[in-house]
Formats: structure tokens, C-alpha cells, sequence
């Protein structure tokens, strides 16, 4: 179930993307590289719709861990980003990195937690890859109730699953929110969140933001505005 609802996430934040770009004319082939590789005009590199919430490539941690630990999926983003440095039909503007918690925990930890992995990812894409430091957006993205309830409209299954839609919608404080679902069934629904829908939260995710170019052209990446100042989104703002 976890693998299935890790799917259903990540089909909900690549789809509006994929059908973006489709429609858009470009010379730059976008089959070249993965699709957490996002090219787009230079008016819309600040885009928080397409830098954060499309083409968004996760790196899951274990619970309140935030170490990373070499494996395949980190392999190939350095390699892609190894590549990509070199292409000289890619202006890249900036890598984009947040770093999350799964809601179950203390507030603080979890806040802490989404530093500490966005922070840890950082790292490693400098030392492995060789990318500087100030061509990376690093985010906090703090406690993922965002992704929770797009987990929920596309697919997850847990018990009273419309009362916990229905507190989602009409619950600002999260603390709160953690409290009324746990009152649903003494606490049965919300181990089942956390034991089936909360493990692809404790993530880092990137997102790698470049500006659409013809391969034919020079890169002339000094002219050209990194995109910093992307605001991080809120814990449970709809970005859609």
C-alpha cells in the first residue's frame, strides 16, 4: 500500500507539468533527461506552481532519520546533474530542494526535521555533484499535511477517511487537526496514517529548473537571474 500511495503522489504532482509542457513549443528535446528536469521560459522560472509542485523527485527517509545513505535514486540525480553542467544546451537556474516531515510528532521536531533533510540533500548534491551551493533553493517545508490530503483525494484508503477529508478542509492548526483525528477511534485511524500513508512525507524533494533554450544557442548563464526568492509554500496551502 505504501508503494501504491507513493505512486498516487507523485502522478498527482507531475501530471499538470506534463501536460503544460506538451502543449508548449520548444526546440529543447525534454525526453533527454528525467522529468524532475524542468525547462520553462525565462517569465516563468519563479513559477511556484512549476518549481514546486510538478516534476518533483523525492529522496525518503526512515522515521525522524535525516541522513542520507548512498543508493541507486541518488546515483542518478548526481549523474544527471554531473551531466547537466556540461550540456551546453542547458542554462540551469537553480536546483530547487524542500525538506519535510510526516505530521505525527512534536511540531518542533518536525520543523527541524524538514531543515535538517532539506539541508542534508543540499550537502550531498555540492560534494557529489559539484553543483555550488548558490544555485540551490533550500526550502523548509516543515510537517506535510499538503501531500496528505492529495494522497487522500487520489487514492489512499484509511479508515473514516470522509471525517478525516472533512477535518483537512475545515482545520487550519494543525494541532488541532492531529488531535481530531486521533479522537475519531481512540487512536486506530491515525496509527493506520501513520503506518500506511505517512512513510513518502519524510522526504527531501527536489526539483532541477531550467530555462528553455535551443541547443543551437550559446549558453549565457551571467545574463541570466538565478531564481532565488521563490517563496517556500505553507504547510497546507493549496497549490494546484
Amino acid at each position: 500500500m505504501k508503494r501504491g500511495v507513493l505512486l498516487s503522489i507523485l502522478g498527482a504532482l507531475t501530471i499538470g507539468l506534463l501536460h503544460a509542457q506538451e502543449a508548449r513549443e520548444t526546440a529543447f528535446p525534454r525526453a533527454t533527461y528525467p522529468d524532475y528536469v524542468v525547462f520553462l521560459p525565462q517569465s516563468e522560472i519563479d513559477s511556484v506552481y512549476y518549481s514546486h509542485n510538478t516534476s518533483i523527485i523525492p529522496v525518503v527517509f526512515r522515521v525522524n532519520k535525516y541522513n542520507l545513505v548512498p543508493n541507486r535514486q541518488l546515483d542518478s540525480i548526481v549523474q544527471v546533474l554531473r551531466r547537466m553542467q556540461v550540456d551546453p544546451a542547458v542554462r540551469i537556474a537553480c536546483v530547487w530542494i524542500g525538506g519535510s516531515a510526516s505530521p505525527e510528532g512534536p511540531k518542533a521536531w518536525n520543523y527541524k526535521l524538514g531543515e535538517y533533510r532539506s539541508q542534508a540533500l543540499a550537502r550531498y548534491l555540492a560534494e557529489e555533484a559539484g553543483f555550488p551551493r548558490d544555485q540551490m533553493e533550500v526550502v523548509n517545508l516543515w510537517e506535510d499535511w499538503y501531500s496528505f490530503e492529495v494522497a487522500l483525494e487520489h487514492g489512499a484508503q484509511i479508515p473514516h477517511k470522509d471525517e478525516v477529508m472533512e477535518i483537512l478542509r475545515t482545520e487550519p492548526d494543525n494541532e488541532r487537526r492531529k488531535q481530531k483525528i486521533m479522537a475519531l477511534d481512540k487512536g486506530y485511524t491515525w496509527h493506520r496514517i501513520i503506518r500506511d500513508v505517512f512513510p513518502p512525507f519524510r522526504n527531501a524533494r527536489m526539483a532541477i529548473v531550467c530555462y528553455e533554450q535551443p541547443r543551437d544557442l550559446p549558453a549565457e548563464p551571467q545574463l541570466l537571474p538565478l531564481c532565488d526568492g521563490i517563496p517556500a509554500p505553507g504547510p497546507y496551502s493549496r497549490r494546484r
